[in-house]
């Protein structure tokens, strides 16, 4: 009896941790899946900025100077997008406004 029990309960810990393994691998793939999607998403407000900031501007010409250090200017962007659009940060919402991006 004794035996028995020890071999049930040795069988549902492995059966657990089976369990857990497989949620933490979905939980993985899900984290992954997230931070693609906010890649993408980011990649493409990237490219809508680019298209769409005045060089002439003060912030233009701040920028030409700032992604002059960065492999491409998408890169850069990115950069700069991320540190405007803190998604932790509400008050820090870059929102399209007329023919330029501004603080929300």
């Amino acid at each position: 009896m004794l035996l028995k029990q020890l071999k049930d309960f040795y069988q549902n810990k492995e059966q657990f941790q089976k369990n857990d393994i497989q949620k933490n691998q979905e939980k993985i793939r899900y984290t992954e899946q997230q931070k693609q999607h906010k890649r993408k998403l980011l990649t493409w407000k990237a490219e809508q900025w680019l298209k769409e900031f005045d060089v002439t501007s003060d912030e233009g010409f701040w920028f030409e100077k700032f992604s002059s250090s960065y492999s491409s200017k998408l890169e850069a962007t990115l950069d700069y997008i991320t540190a405007l659009d803190d998604p932790d940060d509400p008050s820090s919402k870059l929102v399209k406004c007329d023919s330029s991006f501004s603080w929300a």
